[in-house]
């Protein structure tokens, strides 16, 4: 048996998008780069700018999997 350890998100970043693909979240920002990270590795995400989008679909995947928002 092994600990598993969760990420916060702390995003500072205005205007981008985050949605839910195979499994993972993904970051897209105005430039279309993307950051990614798979949902059981997250514990909680801290909005602390304006303009972050949610998907309707990623908002309901963050919630299935006891994410903190």
């Amino acid at each position: 048996m092994y600990d598993m350890t969760y990420h916060i998100i702390h995003l500072t970043t205005p205007n981008i998008l985050l949605y839910v693909k195979s499994s993972f979240l993904f970051c897209r920002y105005d430039d279309e780069s993307e950051n990614k990270i798979a949902l059981d590795d997250i514990r909680a995400i801290i909005v602390a700018t304006h303009q972050v989008n949610f998907t309707n679909h990623c908002f309901s995947k963050l919630l299935e999997n006891d994410v903190v928002i």
